[in-house]
């Protein structure tokens, strides 16, 4: 259990963007989160004890424990805060290391992708009484493509906006762009191709470090954005070819 990455919770959340009806799409959410809180039931009946150490090291309340967020320089957006902080003399203070890490999830990644997405469902046509939400299924199911492509680049933000992210971490990012870039214009790729490959690969042969920097975080901020300007200059072009 120690290993068990609750880092992929939140992902699930970006099944809603699915092509299907709502029920549909909830389903599958409870069950993916019955996925989730079973390995933990288990160890929960099966290992109480190893599951009480479980508890107490993810609270950090083992005496002696390695703090990850206070010795080392992950590349998430919660230590870019706290980095960020420091730098302009605001001190560490976990309060306002929080606030500001809340801000830049919120302002670089969760809500330019949320009004891009609601944008793109408002352009539909509008059905009397329909909610907001209800526009956006019908938006989505009759869009396929771009919804599973939306699906996609959810799990990245959603991902991406983790406040644990090592280096390996940016793997499971790596395969999300994969599956990105396929359909991008050839302007968009070979921008994608020239920061997510080319920019590390020259710093790594200058020799300058890239574990312990905030080089990868920055590379797929950068990516995520240029997927999100194309979704948002044309939100319907999948569906055209």
């Amino acid at each position: 259990m120690t290993s068990f990455k609750l880092v992929f919770v939140p992902v699930l959340a970006a099944l809603y963007f699915l092509p299907l009806p709502r029920s549909r799409k909830l389903a599958l959410i409870a069950v993916a989160a019955f996925a989730f809180a079973l390995p933990l039931a288990l160890s929960r009946l099966l290992y109480p004890d190893l599951f009480a150490n479980w508890l107490l090291a993810i609270a950090g309340q083992i005496p002696g424990q390695h703090a990850v967020g206070l010795v080392e320089t992950n590349p998430s957006l919660l230590l870019l805060a706290r980095a960020l902080m420091v730098q302009a003399g605001f001190g560490d203070g976990k309060p306002a290391m929080l606030a500001a890490y809340a801000f830049a999830a919120l302002a670089l990644v969760l809500v330019p992708f949320a009004l891009s997405v609601l944008r793109a469902a408002a352009s539909g046509p509008v059905r009397e009484g329909a909610s907001l939400l209800t526009q956006l299924d019908r938006w989505l199911m009759d869009h396929p493509r771009t919804g599973m492509r939306i699906t996609v680049l959810a799990m990245f933000a959603l991902y991406l906006s983790s406040p644990r992210l090592k280096e390996y971490a940016f793997f499971e990012l790596a395969l999300l762009a994969a599956i990105l870039i396929v359909d991008l214009p050839s302007l968009a790729l070979a921008a994608i191709l020239g920061i997510g490959l080319a920019f590390p690969a020259l710093v790594s042969l200058l020799g300058a470090p890239i574990e312990g920097t905030f080089i990868l975080l920055v590379t797929a901020l950068i990516c995520f954005w240029i997927v999100l300007l194309d979704f948002r200059a044309e939100p319907e072009r999948l569906e055209q070819g």
